[in-house]
């Protein structure tokens, strides 16, 4: 599997990663900011959504300091339903620049659409190029 590549602007001002359910359930993340080398954290968010509002996450350096940066996401999905049937579930992670999505910026995670009865883990990262 080729690696995510998110390409970003110098000139479009701050990145944003978005994180949002795309059916009603309640979604549990953990967005982690890594250096370029991969080995030390530069930020970290968690958060957890119970509706199908989107979480926006501003990350603190600017583009021209992102440059070969990795996010990573780890993910928990849960039915708020319970009917114990099979449901489809996909959860939408956003990157922008001044509201915009920026080429390669709108991955869905996992990128085809499932099914699962009760709760789903997973997890998947993106390289930041500017």
């Amino acid at each position: 599997m080729a690696e995510k590549q998110v390409q970003l602007d110098l000139n479009k001002g701050n990145v944003t990663v978005s994180i949002g359910p795309g059916a009603l359930h309640a979604v549990q993340y953990t967005l982690f900011l890594f250096d370029p080398t991969g080995t030390n954290i530069l930020q970290t968010q968690g958060g957890f959504i119970t509706d199908r509002r989107f979480d926006d996450i501003p990350l603190i350096l600017p583009p021209n300091q992102l440059n070969g940066c990795a996010l990573k996401w780890i993910i928990d999905v849960t039915t708020v339903r319970n009917t114990g049937e099979s449901e489809p579930y996909q959860v939408f992670v956003e990157t922008s620049q001044n509201g915009q999505i920026v080429q390669g910026g709108d991955i869905f995670t996992p990128p085809n659409q499932g099914t699962f009865t009760t709760t789903l883990s997973y997890s998947d990262f993106a390289r930041l190029l500017a």
